[in-house]
């Protein structure tokens, strides 16, 4: 048989309604208390990161306060070697750059330098023309002066051409070879 409903429909509608506000009310509270047990752990892992992050960030400041301060000696120390051995290196030794310097400025007008070479027994050698022998003569006075310089030698002269246009004016081939102080090779 068929179960009959002998209930009146308003008592059913309020009890809907009755059985809907408490679901509702249940519902609600339940939503609310995961919202705050959300926003609790939420708020508690910021926190929690933030002072990871201080932690951390104070250990990086804290590195790179010991690594500034022996990088910054290693590179003093470093310099102060390097310096050293610079000094050490250049205290009794001739730079070729400053003689050959030295030797380029003494040159005079009347002489010409076709080359000027360094060998591995310490002799410079200028090869050159010049109109006569008077002014290779000054040339290796000058050389002598220099420092640095043990001795200065005439290699050879040799006449290559004796007429012009105007005159017989006579150039000269010649080499000067200039030996240094021993113990200043570099």
């Amino acid at each position: 048989m068929h179960k009959l409903n002998l209930l009146p429909k308003e008592i059913l509608i309020s009890q809907k309604k009755k059985k809907l506000g408490v679901f509702c009310i249940i519902a609600g509270s339940l939503l609310l208390i995961l919202f705050i047990i959300f926003f609790t752990k939420v708020d508690n892992s910021i926190k929690l990161y933030e002072n990871k992050i201080y932690v951390a960030n104070k250990d990086i400041s804290e590195m790179r306060s010991k690594l500034n301060y022996y990088f910054g000696q290693k590179t003093l120390r470093d310099f102060e070697k390097r310096q050293n051995f610079y000094n050490a290196a250049a205290r009794d030794k001739t730079n070729y750059s400053a003689i050959l310097s030295d030797i380029v400025n003494l040159l005079p007008n009347d002489i010409n330098v076709s080359s000027i070479s360094v060998n591995k027994s310490n002799i410079i050698k200028i090869n050159g023309f010049t109109p006569g022998h008077k002014h290779v003569a000054l040339l290796i006075d000058d050389l002598k002066t220099l420092d640095g310089v043990q001795e200065v030698t005439l290699g050879f002269t040799r006449l290559i051409s004796t007429s012009d246009e105007e005159g017989s004016i006579g150039v000269y081939d010649f080499e000067i070879s200039i030996l240094l102080v021993k113990d200043r090779w570099q």
